[in-house]
């Protein structure tokens, strides 16, 4: 399913692709996305997210349509309060580039 990146789910997937769990929570405290109960269950958080990861990638094996990884791991993390509401505000920051303007108008 094709999805606007925003600036959340970039943090999330990081620069070279897939991330360890570990390295996705480092990134979300060291970005301050995290919520206090966050901060706090770091096993909790890094359990959450492998299993969140297992359960996308057995919806996938299975045929079923959905959201990326990312969305899938942020979405399941922002419903257990995890997250804070700077990773909400990210959730809602495109990142997409603008599209040009073009000088014909159809309308």
């Amino acid at each position: 399913m094709a999805e606007i990146p925003n600036a959340l789910t970039e943090l999330l997937w990081g620069p070279s692709g897939w991330q360890p769990p570990d390295v996705m929570y480092d990134t979300l405290r060291r970005e301050q996305c995290l919520s206090q109960a966050g901060i706090e269950e770091r096993q909790h958080v890094i359990g959450l997210i492998e299993k969140s990861a297992a359960a996308w990638r057995h919806e996938q094996a299975q045929g079923m349509v959905g959201g990326t990884l990312a969305y899938h791991i942020a979405f399941i993390l922002m419903r257990a309060g995890y997250l804070n509401a700077r990773a909400g505000e990210l959730l809602k920051t495109l990142t997409y580039p603008p599209r040009p303007k073009r000088w014909w108008k159809f309308w």
